[in-house]
Parts: structure tokens; C-alpha cells; sequence
């Protein structure tokens, strides 16, 4: 007899440039039901406008590596503040641009928007 383990993955705010080990997640866990994925590109700006979060893009990219059930956005709706949006900080990405890229780079991927406080029920179909 065996048990399934039904995984979730939620991608950290520091994933930008992707890291390798990020590749490794789908060959150490096969079956990945769901992932909750940063898309809002964030930059720094006085950091020569370095980047800190995948782009909706570079979340569909892993999206095709990890092969998970659904994919839920996250930190799309980010703000700090009006004076730190427009003088510290540049991000773009949203759930739209997110939907787009899934379904051109995995379109085996179900993709969920989740309101705030939103619950989502994941069964092990």
C-alpha cells in the first residue's frame, strides 16, 4: 500500500535571477499539485533597478518546469506607499500577463486568482 503526498510550492520573494535549485524542485517532488507564485517583477531602483521577484513571465517559465496542477499568482497587488512606488521601487507584473504566459509556456497549467482571504480547495484528484 502507498500514500501520495500531495505537495505545494510558494516561490520566495528572492527568486530573481531564478536559481538552479528552483529547476531541481520538479525532479525531488514529481507530483506538485499546486504553486503560489510571486509575479509583480519588483525592482530596486537605487540598486541600478536590480530584481528581487520573477516576472509574471519568468513564473510561467517555472511553471513549465514544475508541472503543477494550478498555479495561483501572488504579490501582484503590492504597494508601498506613494513615495517609495515611484521613487524606490518599480514592479509590473500582473494576474492577466500571468494567465497569458502559462497558457503559451504551460498550458497543462491551471491558473487560479485568489481574492484576498479568497480559500482555494486543492483535492487529490
Amino acid at each position: 500500500m502507498t500514500t501520495e503526498h500531495h505537495r505545494q510550492i510558494t516561490t520566495t520573494t528572492m527568486t530573481c535571477p531564478r536559481s538552479p535549485e528552483l529547476n531541481e524542485i520538479a525532479s525531488r517532488f514529481p507530483r506538485i499539485d499546486l504553486a503560489l507564485l510571486t509575479i509583480n517583477g519588483l525592482r530596486l531602483c537605487p540598486l541600478l533597478k536590480r530584481k528581487i521577484v520573477m516576472t509574471a513571465e519568468a513564473a510561467a517559465e517555472l511553471c513549465a518546469v514544475l508541472k503543477q496542477g494550478i498555479a495561483v499568482p501572488i504579490h501582484y497587488p503590492y504597494t508601498a506607499g506613494f513615495v517609495r512606488d515611484y521613487v524606490l521601487l518599480k514592479y509590473d507584473g500582473t494576474p492577466q500577463r500571468f494567465a497569458n504566459a502559462v497558457s503559451r509556456r504551460a498550458p497543462e497549467t491551471a491558473v487560479r486568482f485568489l481574492a484576498p482571504a479568497e480559500h482555494l480547495l486543492v483535492t487529490g484528484d
